[in-house]
């Protein structure tokens, strides 16, 4: 079934660090998937000065696009940091930004119990995968990049990692206080990067893919104007061919972040180190100065 609305109210927040806030939500005993969550994308919709939009059914998308966007609230793209459907729980851990909130962001850092939004997702016999990128295939190892507001997806991952998987993970937050405890299985090994002030979204990420590939040099992040990225082994944004054979063997690359970075990433891998495509997921998860749910 196509991705629907679930209303759902706050039940307690906890502030994980300077920039996470962690808000659970009651209403959850019908959500999805029915697959292992990994990195499933969900939708959320943020009350505006109407309050909050009135959407039911698989209709739900035509509905929101007739209301004034004005009035109508925001809707912003996020991942399930945990799902306990018999608890009617669902965990989001919300990115904060000091001095430059989003929507979201400033939705989250006033959330109280009580509050509710609408959450866009599978319901929980919805065994499609729909929302899913994280798909290592035949894969014996895995390398996984992410910034701050890839963190809950990569922390869902490594919760359902599968068994037998080897992997590293590189996870880039803007303060050492961000850094999580994550219960990794032995055959992972998960790094934190800390950017230092002054440094772009993704300059430490670029990094390490850079030296896990020998790259004679590092290159430069692009500060152009990017197109957003999503290229995985059965999507691509830009219009590449898909193949049936697009099957992650031997080696798989999940990378989520800013949309610059992950450009630069992937021309590092892709272009540069050969990497076949259906090895690799690369997800723009936000871009610099501009919105993409909008």
């Amino acid at each position: 079934m196509p991705f629907q609305p679930f209303l759902v109210t706050v039940a307690r927040t906890q502030e994980i660090s300077p920039h996470f806030r962690r808000i659970t939500f009651t209403g959850a005993s019908e959500i999805g998937p029915a697959v292992p969550v990994r990195d499933q994308r969900i939708k959320l919709i943020i009350p505006g000065t109407a309050g909050l939009s009135q959407l039911v059914g698989e209709d739900w998308f035509s509905t929101w696009r007739s209301l004034d966007p004005a009035s109508r609230g925001f809707m912003r793209t996020y991942s399930i940091r945990d799902l306990r459907r018999q608890a009617d729980e669902i965990d989001i851990d919300f990115v904060l930004h000091p001095g430059s909130p989003g929507p979201a962001s400033s939705w989250a850092e006033t959330a109280k119990i009580g509050d509710q939004l609408l959450i866009i997702a599978p319901d929980r016999d919805d065994d499609t995968g729909a929302g899913i990128e994280f798909a290592p295939g035949r894969a014996r190892q895995v390398f996984l990049f992410g910034d701050e507001t890839a963190v809950p997806a990569i922390a869902r991952i490594i919760a359902d990692w599968p068994a037998g998987l080897y992997g590293t993970a590189f996870a880039e937050v803007p303060d050492a206080a961000d850094i999580q405890e994550f219960d990794c299985p032995d055959t992972l090994t998960l790094n934190w990067l800390v950017r230092p002030a002054g440094i772009n979204h993704g300059e430490l990420l670029n990094q390490a893919v850079a030296e896990l590939v020998h790259a004679p040099a590092t290159p430069v992040l692009l500060t152009t104007d990017a197109a957003p990225v999503w290229e995985t082994p059965v999507y691509s944004s830009a219009g590449e061919e898909i193949t049936e054979e697009a099957v992650a063997e031997d080696t798989y690359y999940w990378i989520a972040g800013e949309c610059s970075a992950v450009t630069t990433m992937r021309r590092l891998l892709v272009k540069e180190a050969g990497i076949p495509r259906g090895n690799v997921s690369f997800m723009g998860y936000w871009k610099r100065g501009r919105c993409l749910d909008d």
